[in-house]
């Protein structure tokens, strides 16, 4: 350092290279700060041999020794190295070290340039990573190139390479046959020899690059090229060979011989490229630039003035200081190079990227005077090597799975995405078969489906089933693409691939959701619709099956709704137990279910399969440690007897399950035109019954209710009649049930209600203030809960003024097995305003003793049935006596309906019972009538 001024010395000390001085012992005296940088050691801990501090363990050995030779024999050292840092880091070193001499030529010591070439060494790894890679880009290459074997055999030749001097490897099969051809004078080749064999040596000796040599070729069709040769060393799975680089500078040497100012002009040009030759005269400031590089950029030698202003105008602005300062840094040091990277200006005012190399020559004083080099355009690699880099960032960073095989499914390469979707690390999976991914879901056909596509497509996308490396097994999302060479070879394949596992997941739930029904996992209503239909397509005879639980109700109101669902459960698995596996269930929805019954002709399998179910749906059922007991009801149709019709099926099948219910339950029952035939005389009924409605063709009657000890008309119970225009008076029985089913009752019963309770209030101002009106409620309008739809009574009786002691709510024993809770609280209600409640056609149907002191009952009423055979039926006179002892013991009033001789009144009187009603006594009649019988009765009475 003792020989520069202050300005050379901060130049080396902020130099972007690291620099350090030795004695010529070796001893290091001195590093720049980016030494210190590189090797991790301050200055102090640097000097001496403290240098080699952090050399890698696996090069320090040799690394030392070779440095000790070079020392000792005095010569240059070139050497590349890792080190090996603090944090673990392994960084990779190359060094060059000259020896400094002074004025006499006696050595002081040695100046030595290291770099941080880790980041080439790792492109050049990546590179590398394989020989079809490599041997792409030497075929795409525009340099000549010959490969070696261990013998003298010529192994490979680039297509540049025959492009350039005509011969291909039948011309020159070993590197005997090429020296006889390319260097023909005996004398010359032998100077070639000799001096290629030095090359070859050293490269054995120190395996590293050898500075090329210059030869003139002659080429097959006679002309001389001159070349730059250069040997590199490979190793592969083949052996070890030499690569051989031929590049041909012949139109440089030309450039050479323009080059007529002067012979140290000539040698510096040769130092330079063959592209973009320039010399600068710092003394004149004058700058020669070669036509080449000014026609590359567009330019005529009168556009590009021959000056330095000239060379940076052209240069983009944020690079003339790098450039400028990489100029100053080699100007003040003999072992700093000058190679810089900047982007020029074309005359079409785009920037293209080059690079310069170049030499500055100094003075005596260490003043440089003159510098030449080249400059060459490199855009193209610049933009391959943003591309390469992007594809790798890709390549790193997606989210994507890839993976990378030869032609022969070996895996080359993985990104980080496919490590963690398969748990597999890279370094377990390369150069193993892809099938470790594979799963036994995937069919033979599959895999052959697939390979077949790839062959005649080069490509495949879909969905498979691959194995992680925990052996879980994941549905993928993938594609596959061939990659060919320029033979049309396949060299490998790539495969993206997502997992959608999840997706499939989902995708199956929203299938299963939609075809099946969630609580009995059968078929839901959607789904057997289909099947039905495909079912009648396909022309095969079937029997078509609805089954409703009967007072299902019950159980979800008594127990509750999830113990209602569990018995769902158990009677869907006790249906698909009666059916085969061939037939077809559903559950079409709440308490119904479906079957189809495909391929039986014969009645009695039918009978017999639809026994079998109502058996074993009736047997009980364990639910919360209770036993609970259901029946259901089955409707029939059959395909085509009946129909072809998907529609007119499920609606046979509808009507006759409520035949079958109609019938008492339980049981099954076949659709017969008969029944269509009562549905469309029921449909016109239930049309009729609207138009009744909004037209006023109902008609209320009373018939009278007597106290049968002292005769007076007690009460009456209001009887609808519909009076029709064409068809005259319609009997409750043919148009009630069907108000039911369309729910006109609602409105109908409000209507009664209302006619009933203002006749009523008549009743009570004019002849009898202790006046009752009793009126049917259907159980539908018990069930109902659109308060909308049935005004409350209650409120109505306050709005006339009536007392609800003037009205009497018939029911039947039915409803009060049906539902509990809801008839229990109307019941409550109808109390709490003053109605009372009487309890119709007692005895006809289950029994409701318990039911009797559960239920707020008033009145009971023998059905008639029972009272018309008392006169010669010693059976019903002890059933009506018990009934009549019963109710008074339990403090209900009893009515007898359908007395119609005095002796059923006798009978009934004697045995206690209250009151009376039926023809013995008055038939229905209208209000006016009944009010003249009450105005008869009360006169009589007063008499």
């Amino acid at each position: 350092m003792n020989g520069f001024n202050e300005q050379y010395r901060q130049l080396v000390e902020h130099a972007p290279a690291g620099i350090f001085y030795t004695d010529m012992s070796g001893l290091c005296s001195y590093s720049n700060r980016a030494w210190q940088d590189i090797f991790q050691l301050s200055f102090d801990d640097a000097l001496g041999n403290g240098w080699g501090r952090h050399l890698h363990p696996d090069d320090s050995q040799w690394l030392l020794e070779q440095w000790q030779t070079s020392v000792e024999k005095q010569q240059n050292f070139h050497a590349q190295f890792r080190l090996t840092l603090p944090d673990g880091q392994v960084r990779h070193v190359q060094s060059d070290v000259n020896i400094i001499s002074n004025d006499d030529g006696l050595p002081l010591g040695y100046v030595g340039f290291v770099q941080d070439i880790s980041r080439r060494i790792d492109t050049e790894q990546q590179l590398l990573e394989s020989e079809g890679r490599a041997r792409a880009i030497i075929e795409q290459s525009r340099i000549p190139y010959a490969v070696r074997g261990d013998n003298d055999d010529i192994v490979y030749l680039n297509p540049a390479f025959s492009n350039t001097f005509g011969y291909t490897l039948l011309d020159i099969p070993t590197s005997h046959d090429w020296f006889l051809k390319a260097y023909p004078n005996e004398q010359y080749r032998q100077q070639v020899l000799s001096r290629w064999q030095n090359n070859l040596d050293m490269i054995e000796d120190t395996d590293d690059h050898i500075d090329p040599i210059e030869v003139q070729v002659c080429c097959k069709d006679g002309s001389v090229k001159t070349v730059q040769l250069a040997p590199t060393r490979l190793r592969d799975s083949q052996g070890d060979k030499y690569a051989v680089s031929l590049y041909d500078i012949t139109e440089f040497k030309k450039v050479e011989t323009s080059l007529k100012e002067s012979e140290e002009r000539f040698s510096l040009a040769v130092n330079g490229s063959s592209v973009g030759i320039w010399d600068w005269d710092l003394r004149s400031g004058k700058v020669f630039y070669a036509r080449e590089l000014k026609n590359e950029m567009g330019y005529s030698e009168e556009e590009f003035p021959n000056t330095g202003d000239a060379f940076y105008s052209h240069m983009h602005p944020q690079d003339v200081e790098g450039v400028k300062n990489a100029v100053a840094l080699h100007f003040s040091s003999d072992i700093i190079p000058y190679r810089v990277q900047y982007r020029m200006r074309h005359k079409n005012g785009v920037y293209q990227w080059y690079q310069a190399e170049g030499k500055a020559l100094k003075d005596k004083q260490g003043q440089a005077y003159r510098m030449a080099g080249s400059q060459i355009n490199i855009t193209e690699q610049m933009h391959t090597h943003d591309r390469l880099s992007l594809a790798n960032t890709v390549f790193e960073q997606s989210s994507e799975a890839i993976l990378v095989t030869d032609s022969q499914g070996k895996i080359e390469a993985v990104n980080p995405a496919f490590c963690l979707l398969t748990g597999y690390e890279q370094e377990e999976v390369l150069n193993k078969s892809f099938l470790l991914l594979n799963s036994r879901r995937n069919e033979r056909a599959l895999i052959r489906s697939i390979q077949q596509a790839l062959k005649k497509n080069n490509c495949w996308s879909g969905e498979i089933w691959s194995r992680k490396k925990s052996g879980e097994e994941f549905a993928e999302s993938i594609m596959i693409n061939a990659v060919k060479d320029d033979n049309g070879e396949t060299v490998r394949f790539i495969a993206l691939f997502t997992d959608i596992t999840d997706q499939k997941q989902t995708q199956e739930l929203i299938w299963k959701q939609a075809h099946y029904d969630n609580l009995t996992q059968l078929l839901n209503r959607h789904s057997f619709t289909q099947y039905l239909q495909q079912a009648v397509k396909s022309q095969f005879p079937f029997s078509l099956l609805f089954i409703d639980l009967d007072h299902f109700k019950q159980i979800n109101d008594t127990l509750g709704h999830k113990t209602g669902d569990e018995l769902l459960i158990q009677a869907a698995a006790r249906i698909q137990h009666c059916v085969r596996a061939s037939d077809i269930v559903a559950r079409f929805g709440g308490d119904e279910f479906t079957v189809i019954l495909t391929g039986i002709k014969n009645i009695n399998s039918i009978k017999r399969i639809s026994h079998d179910i109502i058996t074993h749906l009736a047997e009980p059922y364990k639910l919360n440690d209770e036993n609970a007991y259901i029946s259901a009801s089955i409707g029939i149709t059959q395909f085509p007897i009946d129909s072809v019709v998907v529609e007119d099926l499920y609606k046979y099948a509808d009507q006759a399950m409520y035949d079958a219910k109609r019938s008492g339950r339980n049981r099954f029952a076949f659709f017969t035109q008969k029944m269509q035939e009562n549905a469309n005389r029921q449909r016109k009924i239930g049309a009729d019954l609207r138009i009744a409605l909004e037209q006023n063709q109902f008609k209320v009657l009373y018939q009278p209710i007597i106290n049968l000890k002292t005769g007076e008309i007690y009460k009456a119970e209001a009887l609808i009649r519909w009076i029709h225009p064409q068809k005259g008076t319609i009997s409750p029985a043919d148009f009630i049930p069907i108000a039911e089913d369309t729910g006109l009752i609602i409105e109908i019963g409000d209507w009664v209600f209302k006619q009933a309770a203002m006749q009523a209030k008549i009743w009570r101002k004019n002849y009898n203030e202790h006046f009752q009106v009793s009126i049917n409620k259907s159980p539908v309008q018990f069930y109902n809960t659109n308060a909308s739809a049935e005004e409350s009574w209650s409120l109505f009786l306050e709005t006339i003024n009536l007392a609800g002691n003037g009205i009497t709510v018939e029911i039947t024993e039915g409803l009060l097995l049906d539902s509990v809770n809801v008839v229990k609280d109307k019941i409550d209600d109808y109390h709490q305003s003053g109605m009372q409640i009487s309890l119709d056609d007692f005895g006809t149907g289950y029994s409701a003793l318990s039911y009797l002191k559960k239920f707020q009952i008033d009145f009971i009423k023998i059905d008639q049935s029972f009272v018309k055979n008392i006169e010669d039926d010693a059976y019903d006179k002890i059933l009506c006596e018990t009934i009549i002892s019963m109710a008074h013991k339990l403090g209900k009033k009893v009515i007898a309906e359908g007395i119609e001789t005095e002796q059923q009144r006798q009978f009934l009187l004697d045995a206690d019972c209250d009151y009376g009603q039926g023809y013995l006594f008055s038939r229905p009649i209208s209000s006016d009538e009944l009010s003249e019988l009450l105005k008869n009765n009360n006169s009589s009475t007063a008499d």
